[in-house]
């Protein structure tokens, strides 16, 4: 996703991804969001999903992928 990302975008990070659920809780009812413009060791970003109906933070490998993931991005200008 990094690499394919325009010119004028950027990944979202770990804190745009919390201020998303904050200002749009349900949205991880449908979908859970992958984040990558935060970066965790040199291989992983994280992503916000629900556990037991409880939204979390977590991480995995950059190639992971699943159905029901999305990856997030910003526009920078």
């Amino acid at each position: 996703v990094r690499k394919a990302l325009s010119e004028d975008e950027r990944g979202a990070t770990i804190h745009d991804g919390i201020a998303l659920y904050i200002a749009r809780p349900e949205i991880l009812k449908d979908h859970f969001i992958d984040l990558p413009g935060t970066k965790v060791e040199s291989d992983r970003a994280p992503f916000l999903d629900l556990w037991f109906d409880d939204p979390r933070a977590h991480y995995l490998g950059v190639g992971f992928a699943r159905p029901r993931f999305g990856s997030a991005s910003c526009g920078r200008k």
